[in-house]
């Protein structure tokens, strides 16, 4: 009797164990969805712009860095547009 129970515990450890291992990978195939999505969310609003051979510059600073920040570009390349936009959790709503 005892031997069976220790079976039964036995598989009850692998069935949790798999059960584990698919929501793990789940979980990776849904952040892997999300990570490569939300790089492209912004971009369609440039397309014209790059379509013609413009650059884009993405900075990531915080937002009481940005006077610096544009002064700096401005400095070295008066030519250059600066617009400042936040993106947070917005780009999931596109």
């Amino acid at each position: 009797m005892l031997g069976l129970s220790a079976i039964s515990a036995f598989e009850g450890a692998w069935v949790a164990f798999f059960s584990c291992l698919v929501v793990m990978l789940l979980s990776y195939m849904a952040g892997s969805y999300f990570a490569s999505y939300i790089p492209h969310a912004h971009l369609r609003d440039f397309h014209s712009a790059l379509d013609h051979g413009e650059v884009l510059l993405l900075v990531d600073v915080p937002k009481w860095q940005l006077p610096d920040v544009d002064k700096e570009i401005r400095k070295r390349h008066p030519e250059a547009s600066c617009d400042a936009v936040g993106w947070m959790s917005q780009a999931l709503h596109t």
